[in-house]
């Protein structure tokens, strides 16, 4: 099982996504740095765009605040 789980943490696919993030989204924030790959990263008046990579079951969580790259 073990096996398993890290297996498909490793083959797991990753989509291209740019957001911009408010920055009383704190957690998703993190969880961009630190489950994702950060390409490019802007701090603006009231909030974070951040562009790279995500897993895709994280996409969902990321979709109300996609922008244009």
């Amino acid at each position: 099982m073990l096996l398993d789980a890290v297996n498909e943490m490793l083959f797991e696919n990753f989509s291209s996504i740019s957001v911009k993030l408010p920055y009383e989204e704190g957690a998703l924030i993190s969880l961009f740095h630190e489950q994702g790959t950060v390409e490019r990263i802007e701090h603006s008046q009231g909030g974070v765009n951040l562009q790279g990579k995500v897993a895709g079951r994280l996409l969902a969580r990321f979709k109300p605040f996609e922008t244009k790259a």
